[in-house]
């Protein structure tokens, strides 16, 4: 049984684009960053393996498995008649699109073995660079119930201790700082019926697993508010957070200050929002914030 409150700060998008490993970077080593979610399909991928995560030697390092944004690992799949993807090897549906086009596709069968042929890929690929310690996915792809179980079967099988569920409780006292936007709800209002339907099918993995566990948060945070992770959210979410349990915070920092100045035209927008600044100086403020609480800083591989 915990007798803490275990909470892991998560950065997702690792490997995507120079100026986000930058930010984690910082995150990392001047802030309270503990685990980030590495992007094998990112063009900085390799910047990420090769010296990113070797400056942060405790820094815990999971998949975001990506399925709607940027091109395919399998290269069996780079084809046009994959449903998945484009001639090139691009996802054919990306964001929320992707979102919706995977949420619906889980009846066909093409469709599943695609994507878990491209599942494979992925965590292969990022077992070449490093160990992983849980799956996620962009725009938590993975928690779609169909993929949820592919995910959960593939994280026993490469002996990935977590996948992140996330369930995330309602804090109204957070609300004074952000108003959640409505696809934000919308968004949330999804994942928190999947969560329900994928802790369940975690439990029944777990039963017949002969050894091969695979556990999951308690809680969660970040949905709800994202684009909007400042520290006064951060704070507010954790503040009112009172169980004991295992919570895992997410933000998406992001740093102008790099060698690399290039970034992928459909990515600059993004990169260039302020709120990414404000998600990187949210993390190097927690170690004031969490300074009088009883949080225990951890990642999943420490769990």
């Amino acid at each position: 049984m915990l007798v803490k409150r275990y909470l892991v700060v998560n950065a997702d998008d690792l490997g995507r684009q120079y100026c986000v490993n930058e930010g984690i970077l910082r995150a990392a080593t001047e802030g309270a960053l503990t685990s980030a979610s590495l992007q094998v399909n990112g063009v900085a991928f390799d910047d990420a393996c090769e010296r990113v995560i070797p400056a942060c030697p405790n820094l815990g390092v999971g998949i975001h498995i990506c399925l709607n944004e940027g091109f395919l690992i399998s290269t069996p799949l780079h084809r046009a008649s994959s449903q998945l993807a484009l001639a090139d090897g691009h996802f054919r549906h990306l964001a929320a699109k992707g979102f919706i086009f995977l949420a619906t596709s889980g009846d066909n069968r093409a469709m599943r073995e695609q994507v878990e042929a491209e599942m494979r890929a992925q965590i292969e690929k990022a077992l070449k660079k490093v160990k992983l310690d849980h799956i996620d996915g962009h725009q938590h792809v993975h928690a779609i119930p169909w993929i949820f179980e592919i995910a959960v079967r593939l994280a026993a099988y490469y002996k990935i201790p977590f996948i992140r569920l996330p369930r995330e409780p309602l804090r109204l006292s957070a609300f004074r700082e952000h108003i959640p936007a409505p696809a934000n709800i919308c968004h949330w209002l999804n994942l928190q019926r999947y969560s329900y339907m994928n802790s369940s099918y975690l439990i029944k993995h777990n039963s017949g697993a002969n050894g091969d566990i695979v556990k999951g948060n308690d809680c969660f945070y970040g949905v709800l508010h994202t684009n909007a992770m400042s520290a006064g959210v951060a704070s507010r979410l954790l503040r009112s957070h009172n169980q004991q349990d295992i919570t895992e915070i997410l933000f998406h920092p992001c740093s102008p200050a790099t060698e690399h100045s290039w970034i992928e035209p459909f990515a600059k927008d993004y990169c260039e929002q302020e709120q990414r600044g404000i998600e990187l100086q949210a993390i190097l403020a927690l170690p004031n914030i969490l300074k009088a609480s009883e949080w225990t800083l951890t990642n999943y591989g420490e769990l």
